[in-house]
């Protein structure tokens, strides 16, 4: 129980109502407080407290209501025969029994079968026992039986579940996760320089973090994840267990020494911990890979953006004169407004000059565009070696029909990374739509050698990757194998459907809309209460300054011409 209350949680739970105060009967002022005190335990924990220890003093000081001193509970006896009658008249006051051993048997296969492995923890499997066995009016064994039959089964899950992992792994995926738990230079395979890793990265590599957003640190990622890929775990291997249930399995092993893994690396348990080492870590990799990939792109726009302001801070300065000439044409226009160009701008600033102006704003573009052509360089010379490593162990997948045409657009960069020509070839179908936003559409394309306007892959690819970042934060384009970027239909429990009355008396919400709507009217009723005033009533009783009662006072005065009765809301102020 727990030994925090406030005042209404009190009143509510442990007021003894008057056929309970009749049940207590008129006994030894001891005996009264503590069959008392038994019985609303007993109706609030579903079990009896083994101790005075276990009732906080709060309890005791209310349920004193019977009007006895808090000092003779210390004289109720906690075991004999007088506590074991009055046990027995509470079970049977409230419909229960004592739990037999057949009963002890159904809840541990009962956690076995509907808790683990949704919920592993043994204190919040101890509360789970004592909630079921509360809605069957059984009660409890003692604590420490009931921790026992708690770890009991969690034992037996675990041993089954070892056992059945380690049995669907084939012989090749179960000798790369042997290989983990030795050197590198002990277990590089031909099967990994077949498949193009550089080097092996160790298990203490493979429990790193991935560092700043750098293309050296997006390489060493890439390889982390394509030696998990290597291994070969089946693709649904734990596709029905919690991620946060592997997760204490991925921890063992990333603290646990070398040479106790290589010690029993032939047993179920090793191999069973070391698949759900990979299977998270994979996962953990995944999103550790797409966020290196989005703050490389943001941190290349930002340092375009800072350097192309320091540019035009540096021209605005350097280039003597540009201020007072567009003064001069500012205050021209001004003074005749419907004055002829040739006649009053010209002798002003001169046409040779104004033609040089016009074409030094085409040749910077604008704005924006500055800072996309900066950000298209820092790409093309530096970050474009990024591109076939993502595209090589990243697979990403839209839900929605719409996102589709970037899905194809990235299959058409993949299938050009290769080329050595600049250019995209004029019969091939680009997408554009819903690809590249319609400010740099036309942005992407330059007249090649032969004079012919058609698309550059570098810009394409620029823009390409900026709308795949843009959808991956709002998960419209999704990672296979990722977590955060995983596909949104994952986001709720494959067992939902099954188990939704549960998932929604844990979320503490009714399963009808009409009743969570009618829960949030009655919230808003609560905190916004409605008088004759009708929603003039928060502007009434809102603490203002003198500048936003002016605007409240403004807003209803405008309201009472339309409800004269409004305008009593502002008389208190």
């Amino acid at each position: 129980m727990k030994h925090q209350w406030d005042a209404d949680e009190i009143i509510q739970h442990f007021t003894l109502l008057p056929e309970e105060a009749r049940f207590v009967g008129i006994n030894a002022p001891n005996n009264q407080l503590g069959k008392a005190l038994l019985l609303k335990f007993f109706q609030y924990e579903g079990r009896f407290p083994e101790s005075k220890s276990e009732l906080p003093r709060e309890i005791i000081d209310y349920v004193r209501q019977l009007g006895l001193p808090v000092k003779v509970i210390n004289e109720y006896q906690w075991d004999g025969r007088t506590i074991k009658e009055h046990r027995r008249q509470i079970r049977e006051l409230l419909g229960f029994h004592p739990a037999t051993l057949t009963d002890q048997s159904e809840l541990r296969t009962w956690l076995i079968q509907e808790v683990l492995p949704q919920e592993y923890q043994p204190v919040y499997l101890t509360q789970l026992a004592y909630q079921h066995l509360k809605v069957l009016h059984i009660e409890p064994p003692t604590q420490g039986r009931t921790d026992r039959l708690v770890m009991s089964a969690i034992r037996e899950y675990e041993q089954t579940f070892f056992e059945t992992t380690a049995a669907r792994l084939s012989e090749e995926t179960k000798g790369k996760l042997r290989e983990l738990v030795y050197k590198k230079e002990e277990h590089t395979t031909q099967a990994e320089s077949d498949e193009g890793i550089d080097y092996t990265p160790d298990r203490y590599e493979l429990k790193s973090g991935p560092g700043g957003a750098k293309v050296t640190n997006l390489k060493k990622v890439a390889d982390r994840l394509k030696l998990l890929q290597v291994v070969g775990l089946p693709d649904d291997l734990f596709l029905d267990i919690l991620l946060r249930f592997l997760r204490q399995y991925r921890q063992q092993v990333a603290v646990e020494s070398i040479s106790h893994l290589q010690r029993r690396h032939e047993n179920p348990q090793s191999y069973t911990l070391l698949a759900a080492f990979c299977w998270v870590r994979q996962r953990e990799i995944t999103d550790q890979l797409v966020e290196l990939f989005i703050q490389v792109l943001n941190t290349t726009r930002l340092r375009a953006e800072q350097h192309i302001k320091r540019e035009l801070l540096g021209e605005y300065i350097r280039v003597d004169g540009k201020q007072g000439l567009l003064y001069r044409l500012a205050e021209a226009m001004y003074d005749h407004p419907d004055g002829i160009i040739r006649e009053i701008l010209y002798p002003l600033v001169g046409e040779e000059r104004l033609h040089s102006l016009v074409e030094e704003a085409k040749n910077r573009g604008t704005y924006h565009q500055s800072i996309q052509a900066r950000v298209s360089a820092s790409y093309t010379h530096h970050y474009r070696q990024m591109v076939p490593l993502l595209l090589e162990v990243l697979t990403f997948q839209s839900n929605n029909e719409r996102h589709k045409p970037l899905i194809e657009a990235l299959d058409v960069v993949t299938d050009y990374l290769e080329e050595q020509d600049a250019f995209y070839p004029i019969d091939q179908d680009v997408p554009m739509d819903d690809v590249i936003q319609k400010q740099w559409q036309s942005w992407i394309y330059q007249t090649d050698p032969s004079g012919k306007r058609r698309i550059r892959r570098v810009r394409y690819e620029l823009c390409v990757l900026q709308s795949l970042r843009d959808k991956l934060r709002c998960k419209e384009i999704w990672v296979e194998g990722a977590d955060r970027y995983r596909n949104p239909d994952e986001d709720v429990p494959a067992d939902f459907g099954d188990k939704r009355q549960a998932y929604y008396e844990s979320l503490t919400l009714p399963l009808s809309a009409d009743g969570f709507v009618q829960q949030i009217k009655s919230q808003l009723e609560q905190g916004l209460p409605v008088t004759d005033h009708g929603n003039l009533y928060l502007i009434a009783h809102m603490p203002c300054n003198d500048k936003t009662l002016k605007k409240f006072t403004e807003i209803g005065k405008k309201e009472s011409r339309r409800t004269p009765g409004h305008a009593l809301a502002f008389s208190h102020h």
